[in-house]
């Protein structure tokens, strides 16, 4: 299992990273505040369907701040490509 973590955390850093340098080189600027796409109901359809296709998501206040803080690292990169 420490494996499988260690994977996942690398591939992680490797799409963030990858991400960072394409919006470097094709974006010249910074796009204005753009709401956040996942939404507390957004999030709830997203676990539902998970849950529909028998993934296992873990709920809870400390999940979604663990979800945020992953997400913020990437987000603004992704937004301006």
């Amino acid at each position: 299992m420490a494996v499988l973590c260690g994977r996942r955390n690398l591939t992680f850093a490797k799409a963030r990273h990858l991400a960072a340098e394409l919006a470097q080189v094709f974006v010249s600027s910074t796009p204005a505040s753009e709401p956040d796409r996942l939404s507390p109901s957004s999030l709830k359809a997203l676990r539902n369907t998970l849950a529909e296709t028998g993934v296992t998501v873990r709920e809870g206040l400390a999940t979604d701040q663990k979800l945020l803080e992953l997400r913020q690292m990437y987000v603004n990169h992704m937004s301006r490509l």
